[in-house]
């Protein structure tokens, strides 16, 4: 059937253009549009031409709600269970609680505290409540403190416990490791079976713990290679005189970027990145709040070293620290550290037994044994790893067949039909556009 055109008739005034709608609809493959203009009655007409405006209303009305419904970006998590013929060690970080070697002929400070542990020595809430003067013993602390914070990082591991006097004995799959494999790293704040995996002798030198080291011990931290330690918020307390055993089961999540609901970010690990984890970004974050209201930054976290430290002992630093984070903690987290899109996690189980110290006559040599050594060891319990995955539940060819399976449910229509569609709106348009004045003029059967 040929494409209608558009009419033109002559008049004494002027030519005008007309289109006839019945030629325009009896020719479609709509079937709705084909009966309107193929009606030779008006209450036909408009039975059909009604049936079509409840067909557009129900379709618009679908439409609409799957696509708020799409527009959410809804997920669904997948969990698959993969039986592996090997798996990645996990990184094993050991840090002793006491920094600093106690030095009995020279000078000597005290271990770094934590911000939590630094406010319960000294705290702009207590100045202001008019609380008691701080003790001496704190002062020793805070001046302790202080003074390591403001040393180079050099002099920290030189005046540290080395890696070869706190690793003892080391071995890894019944064979012993090479010292090459150790390396040291510097904290501001803190197969399967037994057989197969690491084991460690720690020594943990407790005579050359300083005196303001308020706790004998190490601690452990479990981690992914790719990212940097955390003691503050993933350590495990190491207590001296015990064998301890923690056994691993690899679980990995990984999430979907924008626009989905967890926005996860893609860290990237690189030695010194302010951006290389999550942990990071956050201290990142407080720091440069600290530095922006401060002018000077906390130290314990242990980023943006190369900035101004605050002084922990200064009045005007502590006060304006502890404003800032509690204005962080009022307004809500300003920070923008999403998930990361890949992270993984070791299920630690701990167990742990006393040791039995070593075959000695000398009873001081045994109380220095369940003093001093730790025995660590850290295998796998299985090689299943379990994989949670977030997956889009609805994508954009779904959205898209949602509305070619209503389309043709209430119109009948197919990609070709809907084509023939915009061709009959173009014509109408071109024939809208190239006349002066638009009539519609009923056909004449």
């Amino acid at each position: 059937m040929e494409n209608p055109k558009c009419n033109s008739t002559k008049t004494t005034s002027n030519n005008q253009r007309y289109i006839s709608i019945s030629t325009l609809f009896s020719s479609s493959s709509v079937f709705v549009l084909s009966r309107i203009g193929q009606s030779k009655h008006s209450l036909g007409k408009l039975f059909w031409f009604i049936l079509l405006a409840i067909s557009v209303g129900s379709i618009s009305y679908k439409i609409r709600r799957f696509w708020n419904y799409y527009s959410q970006y809804p997920v669904v998590m997948s969990l698959t269970v993969q039986q592996k013929q090997s798996l990645e060690f996990p990184a094993v970080t050991v840090c002793n609680l006491n920094r600093i070697r106690y030095n009995p002929n020279g000078d000597h400070i005290g271990t770094p505290l934590i911000i939590s542990e630094s406010r319960s020595l000294i705290s702009c809430k207590q100045i202001r409540n008019g609380s008691e003067p701080v003790e001496q013993a704190s002062k020793e602390k805070l001046e302790a403190l202080k003074e390591y914070y403001m040393m180079e990082e050099r002099r920290r591991y030189r005046l540290g416990h080395n890696h070869s006097d706190l690793v003892a004995n080391c071995s890894f799959g019944s064979k012993s490791c090479s010292n090459i494999r150790l390396s040291h790293f510097v904290n501001i704040r803190y197969e399967i079976g037994v057989n197969s995996g690491l084991v460690l002798k720690l020594e943990l030198e407790q005579k050359f713990y300083s005196k303001v080291t308020h706790t004998y011990g190490g601690i452990l931290v479990i981690h992914d290679p790719n990212e940097l330690p955390n003691p503050e918020g993933h350590g495990l307390i190491l207590t001296p005189g015990y064998e301890i055993s923690v056994s691993l089961q690899q679980t990995v999540h990984r999430r979907l970027q924008s626009p989905y609901k967890d926005h996860c970010m893609e860290y990237n690990f690189k030695e010194g990145s302010f951006m290389n984890s999550k942990d990071t970004c956050v201290r990142t974050c407080m720091q440069e709040n600290n530095f922006a209201k401060c002018h000077c930054v906390e130290k314990s976290l242990g980023v943006m070293d190369n900035l101004e430290p605050c002084n922990p002992i200064n009045m005007t630093d502590v006060c304006c620290l502890d404003q800032v984070l509690q204005t962080m903690a009022k307004d809500g987290p300003p920070c923008k550290c999403p998930l990361p899109c890949t992270s993984v996690h070791y299920n630690e189980i701990i167990s742990k037994a006393y040791l039995i110290p070593e075959f000695s006559k000398s009873y001081s040599r045994k109380k220095h044994f369940m003093n001093d050594t730790v025995m660590l060891k850290i295998f796998y319990s299985t090689l299943e790893r379990h994989v949670y995955e977030q997956k889009p539940k609805s994508e954009l060819h779904e959205f898209l067949s949602f509305i070619g399976n209503e389309l043709g449910l209430w119109f009948g229509l197919s990609m070709i039909a809907a084509l023939e569609i915009l061709e009959k709106l173009g014509l109408i348009m071109k024939c809208a556009i190239g006349r002066k004045d638009f009539f519609l003029k009923r056909s004449q059967y």
